[in-house]
């Protein structure tokens, strides 16, 4: 078996676990820049003008008329946001980028950088677009449909703050 203080990470002062959370940050910031990126075209055409929503949508519309009136009414809603939200959610994930690497090099202040990138653009995404009118609109659909938005909403912020502990507690290998 190895010796831990002989594995090149971490004789370098950088934990196994810490590298290891670097890299998940790196492939999920990376992988959403790259999303992100792919958006761009859609950002500026309403959803309900996409066709394969429009065909989604009269097959709806031949069985439950309000539920796809409803559904129409969301995603209004949504695409008055829709650019402001992508600019918090790309600029947030290339900072959150910028943090993970500077933690990668052990340095402190990535782990601030890391804190801020993961809850500011997610509070202004709320605050901004008045979700609580896409969670009313999506609450229409049912109540099954409202508790869903609400327990979504709930475990990204357990995943951002579990990532920022985690990233806290090593903390003291940072300069």
């Amino acid at each position: 078996m190895e010796n831990q203080t002989q594995h090149p990470a971490y004789s370098a002062g950088r934990p196994p676990f810490l590298t290891v959370l670097c890299i998940l940050t790196f492939v999920w910031a990376g992988a959403s820049i790259l999303i992100s990126l792919f958006q761009i075209p859609n950002l500026y055409i309403p959803t309900v003008d996409n066709p394969q929503l429009q065909v989604s949508m009269e097959q709806i519309r031949a069985t439950n008329p309000d539920v796809a009136d409803k559904m129409i009414s969301v995603f209004e809603e949504a695409d008055k946001h829709k650019i402001p939200n992508w600019i918090f959610s790309f600029v947030g994930n290339c900072f959150s980028l910028m943090g993970a690497m500077m933690m990668w090099h052990l340095q402190k202040r990535g782990f601030f950088i890391y804190i801020a990138a993961e809850l500011i653009p997610t509070i202004l995404s709320l605050a901004f677009s008045g979700l609580s009118g896409i969670i009313d609109a999506l609450g229409a659909l049912g109540p099954f449909v409202h508790a869903a938005i609400i327990i979504a909403i709930v475990i990204v912020f357990l995943f951002d703050i579990a990532f920022i502990v985690m990233y806290g507690l090593h903390l003291k290998y940072m300069t």
